[in-house]
């Protein structure tokens, strides 16, 4: 018997990059016959092979069949999302085959699947009024190199999205460069030290500040907006990508570069290209940053020329249409046993917040300061990054699944 509700079996079929429509996610695999190659590339567990032995991989990440010579065989078990809304003759033909998942009661949904399931609708203005209470509840990081990101995806509240840098005298208004469509000075507000820049909702693409590195007179280091861009990678994929990328592998050395989204960074069938992650890495990512989904919140901090891992970033992965708010603290400090201008993240802190959760749990006191008692903090999220600061593929169609 298995966890899954549906077999597919394919007969020397060579599936191209795709992501599986109608599948909840968990998924294996089983290669036979007599042939070569014909490995699975999953864009978030690298290139599995299936020959002989069942692997598991998720079917809403970008996948594809490897070249193979032979006569190759595959099964594939997954879930589809209408696993519990069957009639009885098909459950009683699946359980007949051993697939246990299934179900015609539509009011229950397994434990399980439910993580992958999208959750619910978020009421934009609940969500409004929690944004609202959130960031009086919790400001961005202040002090001395001072960094802050926060960031959610589309399917909550439309977005939202907002980078902070403590820089005590900020620039004089229409000096910054905009790059973007928005009228950034508008955008600014001070709070406290620092400066915060908000993203308009609803507004897809990858948004970037880019910052200077100066000295106050007191000798405390503090940062100077330089430019906002924002990286039009839903609408015109291929050319916005380069341009990110070119970008990037320009900036000089050790410059400041903060990324969130306000929607999606990607479409739904057009997922980021490589010299996205290439970018990214130019800037400090990570080695395990190689997937960035469709309406997934994407937050990022990172350093012009900083060797890999250097960065830190806070991604939401694998969830459908994620509820999740995301969060990076971070302190830029000169880097001990480097050469004089070399920088580091320290004291790097993401946290996360279920948004639902909180959105269920929210009550105010209008006699109070209309705080909720848990809107603070949240639970850490998945990546940490900070290190010295030096010089120095993933195409997919959304489809029926097959590999």
């Amino acid at each position: 018997r298995t966890l899954e509700a549906s077999i597919q079996i394919n007969h020397n079929y060579a599936a191209r990059a795709h992501v599986d429509a109608h599948n909840l996610g968990p998924s294996r695999i089983i290669a036979l016959g007599a042939h070569s190659g014909g490995e699975l590339w999953t864009a978030d567990r690298g290139v599995l092979d299936a020959r002989g032995a069942w692997r598991g991989f998720d079917g809403n990440s970008a996948h594809r069949t490897e070249p193979f010579e032979g006569e190759r065989f595959s099964v594939i078990l997954f879930t589809p999302d209408a696993y519990n809304r069957l009639s009885r003759a098909v459950c009683a033909e699946a359980l007949a085959l051993g697939l246990s998942a299934v179900s015609t009661d539509a009011t229950s949904d397994d434990a399980y699947f439910r993580r992958f399931r999208d959750l619910g609708a978020v009421d934009e203005a609940s969500f409004d009024a929690f944004t609202a209470r959130h960031f009086k509840a919790n400001p961005p990081r202040t002090g001395a190199g001072a960094l802050s990101v926060e960031t959610t995806g589309y399917a909550a509240g439309r977005g939202w999205g907002w980078i902070a840098w403590h820089d005590p005298a900020p620039p004089p208004r229409g000096a910054v460069v905009r790059a973007d469509d928005d009228d950034d000075d508008a955008l600014l507000e001070r709070c406290g030290s620092s400066v915060v820049r908000r993203f308009p909702r609803n507004q897809t693409g990858l948004h970037v500040v880019e910052l200077d590195v100066r000295a106050t007179p007191s000798g405390e280091l503090a940062l100077r907006l330089l430019s906002v861009e924002r990286f039009g990678l839903y609408q015109h994929t291929a050319a916005e990508s380069r341009r990110f990328h070119d970008w990037a592998l320009s900036r000089p050395s050790h410059r400041v570069v903060v990324a969130c989204i306000t929607d999606t960074a990607m479409a739904k069938t057009r997922p980021l290209p490589r010299i996205c992650y290439d970018a990214l890495a130019a800037l400090g990512a990570p080695e395990d940053l190689t997937l960035v989904g469709y309406r997934e919140p994407f937050a990022f901090v990172g350093l012009a020329g900083a060797p890999r891992g250097a960065a830190a970033y806070a991604l939401d992965a694998g969830k459908k249409q994620s509820k999740d708010l995301l969060r990076i603290d971070a302190t830029l400090a000169a880097a001990d046993d480097a050469g004089q201008g070399t920088y580091e993240l320290r004291d790097v802190a993401t946290t996360r917040l279920h948004v639902l959760d909180h959105l269920r749990d929210a009550t105010v006191d209008d006699d109070d300061t209309g705080e909720t008692g848990d809107d603070r903090g949240g639970e850490p999220a998945d990546h940490v990054g900070g290190a010295v600061a030096r010089r120095g593929p993933n195409p997919k169609r959304r489809r029926r699944g097959g590999s």
